[in-house]
């Protein structure tokens, strides 16, 4: 990933809540939301090694991806469509918790009602964080 320092600075730094999973997204969709253009080279070629954090069925891994995704959500789209959204997740994320319980994932299940609970203990301060950016 490139980004030109001047808008990395105009957008503020990574957002420290989402440690280790969709902190870029986040990134590129206040750059998005701020009028930079955001682009991806198709013919390039990386090499990420899996895992390399957390292992790819890791509960810890399954709750930050949950967990994050509901918060980027929140902090990016407008109000209005914010709110909608995150109740559809609740639906959503409740049929991939019964999809990890009858795959014998149960501890996968766990996590994500983990981190359903996580997002909104921290509701108030997520608002706050949202008024900041705007």
């Amino acid at each position: 990933m490139a980004v030109r320092k001047s808008a990395f600075e105009q957008v503020g730094e990574l957002y420290e809540v989402l440690f280790a999973h969709m902190e870029e997204i986040d990134l590129c969709w206040r750059m998005q939301l701020a009028g930079f253009k955001v682009a991806v080279e198709p013919a390039s070629e990386v090499y990420h090694l899996g895992g390399a954090t957390l292992e790819t069925y890791s509960p810890q891994k399954t709750y930050l991806n949950f967990r994050n995704s509901l918060i980027i959500l929140f902090l990016n789209l407008p109000h209005r469509h914010a709110i909608p959204t995150i109740l559809a997740r609740l639906l959503l994320d409740g049929l991939a918790a019964i999809q990890f319980l009858v795959s014998g994932k149960p501890k996968l299940l766990v996590a994500i009602l983990r981190a359903h609970f996580a997002f909104y203990v921290m509701f108030t301060q997520l608002f706050l964080d949202k008024r900041k950016r705007q």
